[in-house]
């Protein structure tokens, strides 16, 4: 696992071990290749959907079946889909079981970062920048 390192983000500041565990680079990464709009959605349809073929994953998006080969093709190099042949077609199933655990981990460790405001129950930022 190689973490990200603060400095080369542009901050010097010191985090808690348990903070920067979290920032795992690949898990980043894979974040970032989830938050496009097409691939999430392609995620999703093959998640409802079971195994499927690009050519049916394309007839069901706006764009073009060069470019959801490209899609797919991320989420392939990311784990979050996998793939079979069956003949002449390949066929995708969405994978993102292991995806699930660091964005909770990620999503638990931004909430001890923001501690509640004994006053107004809000959460307050703190002040590392």
């Amino acid at each position: 696992m190689r973490l990200i390192s603060f400095t080369h983000l542009g901050s010097n500041m010191d985090v808690p071990d348990s903070i920067s565990a979290v920032f795992d680079e690949e898990l980043l990464e894979t974040i970032s290749v989830v938050t496009e709009p097409t691939r999430l959605q392609i995620l999703f349809f093959l998640g409802d959907n079971g195994p499927v073929c690009v050519n049916d994953i394309a007839s069901r998006f706006s764009v073009s079946r060069p470019a959801i080969s490209h899609h797919l093709k991320v989420l392939k190099n990311h784990r979050l889909v996998r793939s079979q042949k069956r003949g002449q077609e390949v066929y995708y199933i969405a994978a993102v079981g292991g995806l699930a655990p660091g964005l909770r981990a990620l999503a638990d460790t931004l909430e001890q970062c923001i501690p509640e405001d004994g006053t107004t129950g809000r959460k307050t930022i703190p002040k590392y920048f």
